[in-house]
């Protein structure tokens, strides 16, 4: 049963917002069928915020009747979630049931999270009379079919009342392309600092590998802009000057084929191990002595700034937003986006282990002072408050 249209009260103050208002309603948008990194920041964010304030809900496109892992995910996690149905990624009706959902449950704003959440949920939102906000994380070049979603994606993000870049870097990419200033919002990524948990494998044993083995460790989408063929060929330069050192790679994705013929042609059985896609990677950060982040492209990688909370050594190429989360001889290593550089740093690493723990620790303080749940929640709270004030405002016009 539909609920009953509410009275929206006129608001000239963002302080008149809260009181003894009941919440506004905010509902994130997801259409995706993968757990990473973005979708631990939605449902991360949904229970750091002030619920006397604002409630965070979650929804996600479903091709069928199976429920994505990011709304099972987010019900595990006590967050308020629905699956909006659609036989594929070009279901007309995918836009009318959104729709309908922002409506049926009252939604006061909008949050949307990749090209084809933006695209659609702008549309619904704007039929809905209610503000969308669009969340760019950044943009891949993996196909034809997928630059072209992301050049679209780019060219409208404009018609969406506010954006939030993960990074500085990515909100002066958005001007660049043309986006107003007063549009554009920087939040960075989150992650959990006060997480202190026993991770579930022993890797050296898992791989058959000596109690004293150094463990370097790569995470993230097999895919070029990730550079996990980097990585490789890294680990291939210095596995004779760092002997104990081995090496395991964490993701899926369209390379996997690729880098498992590079790891035969290379002689890499035996230093390099494939793992796998693990969506709880960061409880096992703690077993390992180095984390890598080998990208040619990136926005704020999630998988840094859990490294970062687990007090392990970050050695990372110099793209996107990496140089807003790690300062270079401080913090962690930033190096060039290639093979030498890369090498390089981890040799030092893993040679200067007391230097690296030292970075490590001002690692950890950083990311506890400057990036936490809490912290991000608030400056989502004072966009949202802004929302509610101009979008109430165009509606008495």
């Amino acid at each position: 049963m539909n609920k009953s249209p509410r009275t929206r009260t006129a608001i000239t103050n963002p302080m008149q917002l809260h009181g003894n208002k009941p919440a506004r309603r905010v509902l994130h948008l997801s259409a995706t069928n993968f757990f990473g990194g973005p979708e631990k920041q939605i449902i991360g964010h949904a229970l750091a915020v002030d619920r006397r304030r604002y409630t965070v809900s979650i929804a996600a496109f479903s091709e069928g009747r199976r429920d994505t892992d990011l709304v099972i995910r987010a019900r595990e996690a006590g967050v308020e979630c629905w699956s909006v149905p659609v036989r594929n990624a070009y279901d007309p009706r995918a836009l009318r049931r959104t729709a309908r959902l922002l409506a049926r449950e009252q939604i006061d704003i909008l949050v949307t999270h990749n090209y084809r959440s933006n695209l659609l949920g702008r549309h619904a939102a704007h039929a809905h009379g209610i503000p969308h906000l669009a969340v760019s994380r950044g943009w891949t070049r993996e196909n034809l079919k997928v630059r072209f979603y992301h050049w679209l994606d780019k060219k409208t993000l404009g018609s969406s009342e506010c954006i939030v870049c993960v990074s500085r870097d990515k909100k002066d990419e958005l001007s660049a392309a043309g986006i107003p200033a007063s549009r554009l919002v920087v939040i960075p990524n989150a992650v959990q600092t006060d997480r202190h948990v026993q991770p579930a494998t022993n890797w050296r044993d898992r791989f058959g590998w000596d109690a004293t083995t150094q463990l370097v460790v790569s995470a993230g989408r097999l895919s070029h802009e990730k550079g996990p063929d980097l990585f490789l060929a890294a680990a291939s330069r210095i596995r004779y000057t760092c002997p104990q050192a081995r090496f395991i790679l964490f993701g899926e994705g369209p390379m996997a084929d690729v880098i498992r013929r590079q790891a035969e042609d290379r002689q890499l059985a035996g230093v390099v191990g494939m793992a796998g896609y693990l969506p709880e990677l960061e409880r096992e950060l703690p077993a390992f002595d180095l984390l890598v982040n080998p990208s040619r492209m990136e926005g704020l990688p999630n998988i840094v700034l859990e490294a970062m909370a687990a007090h392990l050594p970050v050695v990372a190429t110099d793209v996107g937003g990496v140089r807003e989360i790690i300062i270079d001889g401080q913090t962690g290593r930033l190096v060039r986006a290639d093979v030498a550089s890369l090498a390089e740093a981890m040799r030092l690493a893993l040679s200067q282990q007391d230097l690296a723990k030292q970075y490590a620790e001002r690692a950890y303080e950083h990311v506890r002072e400057n990036y936490s749940f809490a912290a991000q929640a608030e400056r989502y709270a004072e966009v949202y408050d802004r929302l509610c004030v101009e979008g109430l405002t165009r509606r008495r016009e």
